[in-house]
């Protein structure tokens, strides 16, 4: 684990394509384990947070995936480009870490890549947004594991 460079509040981590191999019906569920800590001082307004998106490699844009049960609210991070969505929220959420699913099934039969978008807090940025046993499962079953012990902490890196 990395911690954030100095200066930087928004960052993202993508994955590489991946195929999702719908022929069989298979439901696809992405699986992370995750620690968040967007501002080291919790008690302040802008505290970040997080989101997961996918895009369909062949036509789209980025599309934030919710995780089952929702996200904890609004991230808020200013001069972010995902400040005000809805996502994991540092404000919300005790640094302790956690594990998400996100249902990919509506993505099934296409090529699509997933990141992780963090906006940290603009005043003492924390240590960040860190990934651990990301996995895909399809049918029930471990499809890919993406990578483990990912840190979010530089703009467009790939996974």
């Amino acid at each position: 684990m990395a911690a954030i460079p100095a200066g930087r509040t928004e960052t993202m981590l993508t994955s590489p394509p991946m195929t999702l191999d719908g022929a069989n019906g298979n439901a696809f569920t992405l699986s992370v384990w995750h620690w968040l800590d967007g501002d080291a001082l919790a008690a302040r307004a802008d505290t970040g947070g997080g989101l997961v998106e996918v895009i369909d490699t062949k036509a789209g844009a980025w599309v934030a995936v919710p995780p089952f049960g929702g996200y904890d609210g609004p991230v808020v991070a200013p001069g972010t480009s995902i400040s005000g969505k809805e996502g994991f929220s540092d404000a919300r959420v005790e640094r302790v870490w956690r594990r998400s699913f996100f249902d990919l099934s509506a993505w099934a039969g296409r090529t699509i890549q997933v990141r992780f978008h963090a906006g940290l807090g603009t005043f003492t940025p924390g240590d960040g947004w860190f990934l651990d046993d990301v996995e895909l499962f399809a049918g029930g079953v471990v499809e890919d594991v993406i990578d483990t012990d990912l840190s979010v902490c530089g703009a467009g890196e790939v996974i």
